[in-house]
């Protein structure tokens, strides 16, 4: 992502026009996927190995090409621009921080604190309490594809954390008791 950004004078790429690519925090504009294989990426990056046996290659490989020619459904959350149900305060507009508005207040994130791509920690719609976190489904939650989705990391039937790639490159093991509900309602509640 990083490498399409620096041919692209640092710009992420964004979902057009926004909101009508994808539904959920894990789908990736065709065309984007398209130039990332272009360009020697193999579609199995877009996966978490975390997610098997449930889901095996065969699998990623139909998810990958599951809305052809519109979006690719990845194992991971993107925080792109315009990016389906992700909240614009969790969207990187550029390979750096802009600054982010919460109601009167303007925020300037620190890059190595900015989530790029997470692991998709997911439970169902509306299952975004903090304080209900250890109650919910995160095992098998009902979407498009032919099986139920699953978060990757499980331990029994909560998630001990998930995978973050940063903004400044670096990768992180996030605890699922740091995680925080980053989507909207709508889809199903994406944690990172």
């Amino acid at each position: 992502m990083l490498m399409y950004c620096s041919d692209n004078k640092e710009n992420m790429p964004a979902h057009q026009p926004p909101g009508v690519v994808g539904y959920w925090a894990w789908d990736l504009p065709w065309d984007v996927g398209t130039i990332m294989n272009q360009n020697g990426t193999q579609y199995k990056v877009f996966y978490c190995p975390g997610t098997s046996p449930k889901f095996t290659e065969a699998d990623w490989f139909s998810l990958w090409n599951y809305a052809s020619n519109t979006y690719h459904v990845l194992g991971y959350a993107m925080t792109l621009p315009n990016t389906a149900s992700v909240a614009t305060s969790n969207q990187n507009v550029k390979t750096y921080p802009t600054p982010i508005q919460i109601g009167p207040v303007t925020v300037m994130p620190v890059i190595t604190d900015r989530v790029l791509i997470a692991d998709a920690t997911l439970s169902l719609d509306g299952q975004s309490s903090e304080a209900k976190r250890f109650t919910y489904n995160y095992s098998s939650v009902p979407g498009g594809f032919r099986k139920p989705h699953t978060s990757p990391h499980l331990n029994g039937s909560i998630p001990s954390g998930g995978n973050l790639g940063m903004l400044d490159g670096h990768v992180e093991w996030r605890r699922f008791e740091q995680m925080h509900p980053r989507t909207l309602p709508g889809s199903p509640t994406f944690w990172w």
